[in-house]
Order: structure tokens, then C-alpha cells, then sequence
């Protein structure tokens, strides 16, 4: 079971071998190096103390979805706040935009409330979205800037608890949408893809030529029926 971290404890430690054991007690079994440096950067920022930056779940993954968060933490009033974590200035900020949307929509199940924010450690900018989902860019590259952000005023006065286990609130059926039994939401597309289903429907859209074409699932292989089919073949 993934447990929270205290991301000064990581930040003063980053260098040390001992950071591995306190990821491994965690539960954070796999965290990339760039993530780990854009902790220990956007830690940097708050030279304040008495922002503990306590009870932070790193890497926590939705099970049988796929859909991962770089940082989560609860509140006792039911909020949330998600920091995604970047390492390239020219990062393609649509990407950033819609990784926002998606998390949103994940989110929206298990909080109350909810705070999006991705921060780029190499430019120094922290991104959000706007109740239009639109993307909003904050350089903080500055202790000026960085104190003005809304960014800072929300993790300032964000008191972050240990809710266990989060497998317990991000249930499956919470996003599974049957075609079935619930087919309003189903036709309205009201429900996301799990990353396997997104990569064969970009897959899909990138085809050229036009056709029947079907999905192997044990594979995963996008197949083209119709001459298949015309020519009585087994399309599998």
C-alpha cells in the first residue's frame, strides 16, 4: 500500500542513499530521477518552515486503469491537490493542458474540490487551468512571484492528511462505463479511455486509408476486416 511522503524529508535527503529505503517504505517503488530533482526544486521555493509540505502520495496508480498522478493530498473537507511534474522547458504545453483535463475528470469522483497544477522544474513556471479549462502559465522563478502565486497560497494553507489506502477511494466502477447498463453516459461519452484504449484510438485516427478495421485484444493489433472478410479468411 502506497503511504504519504514528506517532500522536505526527500528534498533534504535527494542526494543521500537513505532516500531510497524512505521511498521503498512508502511504497514508491518506481520514481525517475527528473521527478525526484523537480521535488527537491519545487520544494526549494517554500523557504518558509512552517509550510510542512506533509502527507504527499508520489506516483499513486489507479489499479486496472492505468492512469497514474505524479502528487496527490487530501484534506479532512474532501479537497485534493494534484502536482504533475515536468523536466523540459519546451514541454508541449496542449499536452499539459489536457493531461490537466483528464486528471480532472478523475478527481471529480473521489474530492470535493479540487486544485490542478503542474510545475515545469527547467522553466520554472507552474501551470493550471482555468474553470474553462483553459491552461494558465505562473513564472516563479522568483521569490516575489513565487509568494504571489496562487500556487503558494493554496499549499500554504493546505493541511494535507494520511487518508490510507487511496485504492479504497478510487473504486473501478467509479469510471467504468458500460455500454449496456448505462448507455445515456455511454453515448454522451461521459467516461475516458484507460491508456491502453487511448494509444489504438490515436492509433486508429492516424489511418489513412478508409475501411472496416477491427482491434485483436490479446495483442493489441489494429486489422483491417474488410478484405478479410471478402476473402473468407479468419480475420484473428
Amino acid at each position: 500500500m502506497l503511504k504519504p511522503a514528506n517532500l522536505r524529508k526527500i528534498a533534504s535527503n535527494i542526494e543521500s542513499e537513505s532516500i531510497k529505503h524512505y521511498l521503498n517504505d512508502l511504497g514508491v517503488l518506481s520514481i525517475r530521477e527528473r521527478e525526484l530533482q523537480g521535488i527537491e526544486r519545487l520544494v526549494r521555493h517554500f523557504i518558509d518552515e512552517q509550510v510542512p509540505l506533509k502527507f504527499f502520495y508520489i506516483g499513486y496508480s489507479m489499479p486496472k486503469i492505468s492512469k497514474e498522478f505524479d502528487l496527490l493530498a487530501f484534506d479532512q473537507m474532501h479537497r485534493v491537490v494534484n502536482i504533475e511534474l515536468k523536466s523540459q522547458a519546451d514541454y508541449d504545453e496542449e499536452k499539459v493542458r489536457k493531461q490537466l483535463i483528464n486528471n480532472k475528470y478523475y478527481l471529480s469522483q473521489v474530492a470535493k474540490e479540487i486544485k490542478l497544477f503542474t510545475y515545469n522544474s527547467d522553466s520554472d513556471i507552474i501551470y493550471t487551468l482555468t474553470e474553462q479549462d483553459e491552461l494558465e502559465a505562473t513564472d516563479v522563478s522568483s521569490t516575489h512571484l513565487f509568494l504571489a502565486s496562487e500556487f503558494y497560497r493554496i499549499l500554504a494553507t493546505f493541511a494535507s492528511i494520511d487518508v490510507g489506502n487511496l485504492d479504497g477511494l478510487f473504486k473501478v466502477n467509479l469510471y467504468l462505463v458500460s455500454p449496456f447498463r448505462e448507455t445515456h453516459a455511454f453515448l454522451e461519452g461521459d467516461y475516458l479511455l484507460s491508456q491502453q484504449q487511448q494509444v489504438l484510438q490515436n492509433n486508429i485516427l492516424t489511418i489513412s486509408e478508409s475501411g472496416f478495421y477491427a482491434v485483436n485484444v490479446p495483442s493489441a493489433r489494429i486489422l483491417k476486416i474488410r478484405t478479410a472478410l471478402f476473402l473468407g479468411h479468419n480475420p484473428r
